[in-house]
């Protein structure tokens, strides 16, 4: 499996999960949230999508939403992937993101 069809796979469903959270899933309980990052297995059979969505609080909140919303999502990508078997798909928050905001808020400290 070529690791380039996977980067292609991990960006459409990067692109079109966007869409798919803001057209299709008309839950009005779910906010802005930014997907940050997708990973797909090496086999393309699940794909990790991390997310983020404002404040804790916010983010774990659209986090239970989409986790319920699972099955909807993945026959909305079905659609759009065309694959033979579209990967089974889970979400998590970014943690990635909270610590660079924290290395952000040490640098200040340094330089002040």
């Amino acid at each position: 499996m070529s690791y380039q069809r996977a980067e292609r796979i991990e960006k459409i469903i990067q692109q079109n999960l966007s869409k798919i959270i803001q057209s299709k899933l008309e839950d009005p309980r779910i906010g802005l949230v930014t997907i940050t990052r997708v990973k797909v297995s090496k086999d393309l059979s699940y794909a990790t999508i991390f997310i983020t969505a404002g404040s804790d609080r916010a983010s774990k909140k659209s986090l239970k939403i989409l986790l319920s919303a699972r099955r909807f999502i993945r026959k909305r990508l079905a659609e759009v992937l065309r694959l033979r078997k579209v990967p089974e798909i889970s979400f998590k928050l970014d943690e990635r993101i909270e610590d660079l905001q924290r290395v952000d808020e040490l640098f200040e400290k340094i330089k002040k």
